[in-house]
């Protein structure tokens, strides 16, 4: 009888034991300031041409020496074989295929700067092909995978008043001489006086390295390496007008023949354009602009032109944020495009005859996207409780995502995440607005919580469905969070940035002020114990 009884009790106490030792009912930790430093990042995926396998950038903190690092890793599309292809304490980022699909372009400051490093894919070997003074940056193949095109800051010595010292005597202790400022833009935020110099286009050997030719010249700034298809051709962006520091948006595209370095311009309107795109076949140059309407913020446009720069017309206009990451279809029946709207960001394709789709279709935030030669698609995806993960899907039906890599399962896997509500109120004069508020991650109905609200700064910007840190800390600690975008944002066309055109700040309080009425008629949010805070505007 007590042996019964002693079998009994320990299958009860087993019973017990493995109940609560259940995923299911085990208890969820809360996000804290550990998981800040624990989590990791996966960035710049380039899918390899023939859409097979996806290289990407891995990033992590190095909680010694306080800084993030990076290397690049590789997984095919399927999801299998998921490997690292670089390794070190170093930074190897901006990954970019070789047409042929046998090498990868990146930077790396593994020898203490940043330069430009190819990797043989099949043997993992490593060449650095640069030994720059400066961060080479915009890696861009010539088409034949010869060469590789790159953008490089480049100082101007030139003196700026003809001063000249008395000789210096060997070990002379001499105040610094006097800092002459003759620029507008002379400092910025979190970096102090900036160099003199400007950016200019490059290209280099991709076997050998070596020194690099410089194919852009004179005192103006260039972005935007683009080849053209027969190798013949770089297109940029830049101005390169007389006085060129203040000519504020009137950028253009300009043609470089690579044989004579000879420059024509291919867009002449008062306006930016940039970020040209050249077709597959090389006959048409997709580009990014707008008509300078003196707003005190504009919209881009999608435009078209012919290669030497005839036949311009508006391709997708009116659009709810200005297009980005412009990429032309592999059968040059128009381009693909991201863009943000209502919170979301998804990819969208133009059709040479003028139609606009959207490709992608959700509630979350889609960056970085590549496109391999048979539609196979890779991107980054983001939503309030997924923080950046790896994903694949067919360009023709980006309907089926298919997530490859998620580096933060293993820290956010036990963690308890907040649950974010779309609000959608109306403002003092009648306008729409948007918004999110994030409940305490614990939430209970039947109490009353602190809530903050983050005011978005720019103020022409947009806050989006991605995953925040910070916000999802907040709520773990008891707080409601409310975010907005009031007018002046954008992702809602060009009339709601007008909002606040030369009234900053107006209405868009207003905006902000009907966000919490529309908070606190939820009916738990303590009215009592209202924050506030957010980003420059």
């Amino acid at each position: 009888m007590a042996k019964q009884a002693i079998r009994s009790l320990t299958v009860s106490l087993l019973l017990i034991f493995v109940f609560f030792l259940s995923p299911v009912f085990a208890q969820q930790k809360k996000l804290d300031k550990e998981t800040f430093m624990d989590m990791e990042s996966v960035s710049n995926p380039s899918i390899s041409p023939d859409g097979r396998q996806i290289v990407f950038t891995r990033t992590w903190v190095d909680k010694v020496k306080d800084e993030y690092r990076s290397n690049l890793w590789i997984v095919d599309v399927d999801g299998t074989r998921i490997r690292e292809l670089t390794s070190g304490s170093w930074r190897d980022s901006a990954p970019v295929w070789s047409p042929d699909g046998k090498r990868i372009a990146f930077l790396s400051d593994r020898d203490g700067t940043t330069q430009l490093h190819i990797l043989w894919v099949d043997t993992r070997e490593v060449a650095q092909l640069t030994h720059l003074e400066r961060a080479p940056g915009s890696l861009q193949w010539s088409p034949d995978g010869k060469k590789i095109a790159f953008s490089m800051f480049v100082p101007d010595n030139d003196p700026i008043l003809a001063v000249k010292l008395p000789e210096r005597p060997r070990g002379a202790q001499w105040a610094r001489p006097a800092v002459i400022v003759d620029r507008l833009s002379w400092a910025a935020d979190g970096r102090g006086p900036l160099p003199t110099g400007f950016n200019h286009i490059f290209v280099i050997d991709s076997v050998l390295g070596g020194t690099p030719q410089q194919v852009t010249s004179g005192k103006y700034n260039h972005s935007g390496p683009e080849w053209s298809a027969d190798g013949k051709t770089m297109y940029v962006s830049a101005i390169r007008k007389p006085d060129a520091e203040y000519l504020r948006n009137d950028s253009e595209i300009y043609a470089i023949d690579l044989a004579t370095l000879q420059v024509k311009a291919l867009t002449d309107r008062k306006g930016p354009d940039g970020n040209p795109q050249v077709s597959p076949d090389g006959r048409w140059i997709a580009y990014t602009g707008y008509d300078d309407k003196m707003y005190t913020s504009h919209l881009s446009s999608l435009y078209l032109m012919d290669k030497d720069g005839a036949g311009k017309r508006l391709w997708a206009g009116n659009l709810p944020s200005s297009p980005g990451g412009v990429r032309w279809a592999a059968d040059g029946t128009g381009v693909f495009y991201s863009m943000e709207e209502r919170g979301s960001s998804n990819i969208y394709f133009a059709s040479l005859d003028g139609k606009v789709r959207k490709v992608t279709d959700g509630t979350h935030i889609l960056s970085g996207y590549s496109i391999s030669d048979n539609g196979q698609a890779a991107a980054v995806r983001s939503s309030f409780k997924e923080p950046g993960v790896l994903v694949t899907f067919k360009i023709q039906n980006g309907a089926a995502m298919k997530k490859l890599i998620d580096v933060n399962e293993d820290v956010l896997g036990q963690v308890k995440l907040a649950d974010a509500e779309e609000l959608w109120f109306t403002s003092k004069d009648g306008w729409k607005v948007q918004g999110w508020l994030i409940k305490p991650a614990n939430f209970d109905p039947n109490k009353k919580y602190p809530m903050l609200m983050w005011i978005h700064g720019g103020p022409w910007s947009m806050y989006n469905v991605g995953f925040n840190w910070a916000w999802q800390n907040f709520a773990a600690d008891g707080y409601a969070v409310l975010y907005t975008n009031p007018r002046g944002s954008t992702g809602y066309g060009q009339d709601f940035v007008n909002g606040i055109q030369y009234s900053y700040p107006g209405k868009d309080y207003d905006d902000l002020m009907a966000g919490v009425d529309a908070a606190l008629a939820k009916g738990w949010i303590d009215d009592k114990n209202l924050f506030v805070c957010g980003g420059s505007g």
